[in-house]
């Protein structure tokens, strides 16, 4: 048996570098930024979500309203944040992994200092704050509030989508996001706010 797994999200690099050009650091600072959705823009990126309407061909292609506003403040056409491939893909699951043994991997020092780092391996130097601070928020959390609010924020899931997990309707999974928020704003304060990357 193989003692390490490699996982991998699957994400539109090319709207991703194009975040990073406006300075902003991760997804949830340019929503808030600009006012998107999280949850709508990470479908997109995740490639969970096509970028076009579905159309008669006969018609050409009808890019989504989302596309457009990226478009219009990166200040490029549609073709150059979303391939040929991409326009109509809609993967259900975007997460792949590889499992690797010790001699298959090829590491520098800092990867070898995580590595050994045996309570929290995955945990990249860089992330290791803001997980712990999450971790910490989470605590406060019923278990199942707590997994709801990881597939809103790090799967990017929708309300649909997570209602189907627990046999519950979209309304309430809203609605038990909304009370989880509540409670880790006043445990939190405005501290909670730059860790999600969200307005609560």
């Amino acid at each position: 048996m193989k003692e390490y797994r490699i996982e991998a999200k699957i994400r539109n690099n090319l709207i991703l570098k194009r975040i990073e050009e406006t300075g902003c650091k991760t997804v949830g600072e340019f929503c808030k930024k600009y006012n998107f959705h999280q949850s709508t823009l990470g479908r997109l990126i995740n490639l969970k979500e096509k970028a076009v309407r579905t159309m008669p061909y006969k018609y050409g292609t009808e890019w989504k309203d989302i596309v457009t506003r990226l478009c219009d403040i990166f200040l490029c056409s549609p073709e150059d944040i979303i391939t040929e491939e991409q326009k109509s893909m809609e993967l259900s699951n975007n997460k792949r992994f590889v499992e690797v043994g010790m001699a298959e991997l090829e590491y520098s020092e800092k990867d070898k200092f995580l590595l050994e780092d045996k309570s929290r391996p995955e945990v990249s130097c860089e992330n290791r704050e803001s997980k712990d601070f999450l971790e910490k928020a989470f605590a406060v959390l019923s278990s199942r509030n707590r997994k709801i609010l990881e597939m809103r924020i790090m799967d990017e899931m929708s309300y649909v989508e997570i209602g189907k997990h627990f046999d519950l309707t979209a309304e309430r999974i809203k609605q038990i996001e909304c009370n989880s928020l509540d409670g880790l704003r006043r445990n939190f304060g405005d501290e909670i706010k730059d860790y999600l990357g969200m307005d609560l």
